[in-house]
C-alpha cells in the first residue's frame, strides 16, 4: 500500500520510511564529519597566508560574524560534493586519455612514483610534470563545471 501512495504523495522525512531512515542517519553521517572537520581547523588553523585554503577563508568570516556555524556547514558540505563530482569527471577522462591515447611517458612518470612509494600530493607539477600537463589538457578539454548534473533547488 505504501509503494502505491509514493508515486501520488510525496511523504516527509519523519514518516519513518526505511528510505528516511537511512537517508536521515546518512545525514547525521555527514553533518557530523562536517563539523569534525570544522573543529579540528578551528584548534589548529593555517600556519601562514599561503597555506590557507577555503575552510580558513569561511572561518575568517565567522570570527568577523559575517557567517554563522550553520552557513559554514552549508558551505563545506557544497563545496565537498562538488569537489567529489568534479574529481570525478577529471579522473574518468583521465582513464580514458590513458587508455585512448599513447601517454608513456605519463604512464612511466605514474610507474616510477608507484614503485618509489612517494605521493606527489600538491608537487605534482614537480614530481610529476607529464602527469600534470595531462591532466590540465583534459581539464581544458573536458571542463568538469559543464558535465556537473545538480539542480537548484529554489
Amino acid at each position: 500500500a505504501v509503494n502505491r501512495l509514493k508515486g501520488a504523495v510525496k511523504l516527509p522525512l519523519w514518516v519513518p520510511l526505511p528510505q528516511h531512515v537511512q537517508f536521515l542517519r546518512a545525514e547525521r553521517s555527514i553533518r557530523k564529519l562536517i563539523d569534525d572537520i570544522i573543529a579540528e581547523r578551528m584548534r589548529s588553523p593555517a600556519a601562514g597566508p599561503g597555506d590557507q585554503d577555503a575552510l580558513d577563508l569561511l572561518l575568517a568570516l565567522s570570527s568577523d560574524d559575517a557567517l554563522d556555524s550553520g552557513q559554514i556547514r552549508d558551505d563545506v558540505r557544497a563545496l565537498l560534493f562538488a569537489s567529489t563530482a568534479t574529481t570525478r569527471s577529471l579522473l574518468t577522462f583521465a582513464i580514458y586519455a590513458l587508455g585512448r591515447y599513447d601517454l608513456l611517458s605519463v604512464k612511466d612518470e605514474a610507474a616510477a612514483l608507484a614503485a618509489s612509494g612517494q605521493d606527489p600530493g600538491l608537487n605534482i607539477r614537480k614530481e610529476s610534470p607529464h602527469m600534470y600537463h595531462m591532466l590540465r589538457e583534459i581539464l581544458r578539454m573536458y571542463p568538469p563545471a559543464m558535465l556537473v548534473d545538480r539542480m537548484a533547488k529554489e
